[in-house]
């Protein structure tokens, strides 16, 4: 029975640690400076269609200039 509930108390503590780094990381993504993670390079292409960032979001060539 003791093996049971140290099984259930540490699965309660990785839920909750695992909760609170999701709150902790996330951020209102018009917050966010997007300038930081992108090349100087890569900040104006002057392309037509948008721009996918390395993580799948679509950035738009005006946040871009």
């Amino acid at each position: 029975m003791s093996r049971i509930r140290v099984f259930l108390a540490g699965q309660l503590a990785a839920l909750i640690v695992s909760s609170l780094l999701v709150a902790s990381c996330s951020t209102d993504v018009s917050t966010v400076d997007h300038s930081a993670f992108f090349p100087a390079a890569w900040r104006f292409s002057g392309a037509e269609e948008p721009v996918t960032a390395s993580n799948g979001m679509v950035v738009s060539t005006d946040e871009l200039a």
